[in-house]
């Protein structure tokens, strides 16, 4: 199987909300084009947006099988290279960031994640957001990540000894937490 293109998945993007996406946004554009700093931050988010690359195609057969098809994610049962992900295993402390209006990610298959790992230590944000304004919209700056970092006060110490390494060290061991693989699960960041 070769390579999922760039332009179907940028059009099935577009298709999530295409009213909004090819007929309010360029409207908004036109009705804004004369503003130099609503231009330069719509050129920008349009650039990040369309620049997309090409999938390797048994991933996304395997993603679509496996995710939606199988739900094998929530079924503990979730082949990821030769190690199969037990959310379970999942004992860390756990904030789980939403957007309400999240098209791409709908809390509905985001919230359940809480109940489905064995933190003890958990929280669930719902922000009045999309996929996007969660992570850059000004208000999440202002508000939601000053409360998100907030919480890494609850990290062990040892796993900001590097902070160069902590989101790589963070997000590596958030996997192999959740997989088979008791050798690397403490490796760099002991969450007990």
């Amino acid at each position: 199987m070769g390579n999922i293109p760039a332009e179907f998945l940028q059009s099935a993007f577009l298709m999530l909300k295409p009213v909004a996406n090819l007929i309010e946004k360029p409207i908004n554009l036109m009705e804004n084009i004369h503003r130099d700093d609503f231009l330069e931050d719509y050129l920008y988010m349009e650039t990040w947006l369309n620049d997309n690359i090409p999938v390797p195609g048994e991933v996304y057969r395997e993603f679509a099988k496996y995710l939606f098809q199988q739900n094998l994610l929530t079924k503990n049962r979730l082949p990821i290279g030769k190690h199969i992900v037990d959310l379970r295993k999942i004992t860390c402390p756990l904030l789980n960031l939403m957007a309400r209006n999240d098209d791409l990610v709908p809390c509905a298959q985001t919230e359940p994640l809480n109940d489905l790992v064995s933190s003890k230590d958990k929280e669930k944000i719902i922000w009045p957001a999309g996929h996007i304004g969660l992570a850059v919209s000004g208000r999440a700056q202002k508000e939601l990540w000053p409360r998100a970092l907030n919480g890494l006060q609850s990290v062990p110490n040892n796993a900001l000894r590097q902070p160069e390494s902590f989101a790589l060290a963070w997000g590596t061991n958030a996997v192999n937490l959740a997989t088979d693989d008791e050798s690397q699960s403490q490796s760099n960041w002991s969450c007990g």
